[in-house]
């Protein structure tokens, strides 16, 4: 049981985080997108940040 719980905090805070990540990422993308650049760059980030999101959401609720 308390193994349980401390993955669930870790689950918490790894996906609090992320979410943290996602929004300064969209908010550098829109900033770049408002100056007129290239926002290919952002796009391939906020994509890989994606997919490592999933990646760890998966391997959290595989190692509980």
């Amino acid at each position: 049981m308390v193994g349980l719980g401390h993955g669930a905090i870790w689950a918490a805070l790894i996906f609090g985080a992320l979410i943290l990540l996602v929004m300064v990422a969209t908010l550098l993308q829109r900033r770049t997108m408002a100056r007129g650049r290239d926002t290919a760059k952002t796009r391939v980030l906020v994509s890989k940040l994606i997919v490592q999101s999933r990646f760890f959401n998966y391997h959290v609720v595989a190692s509980n």
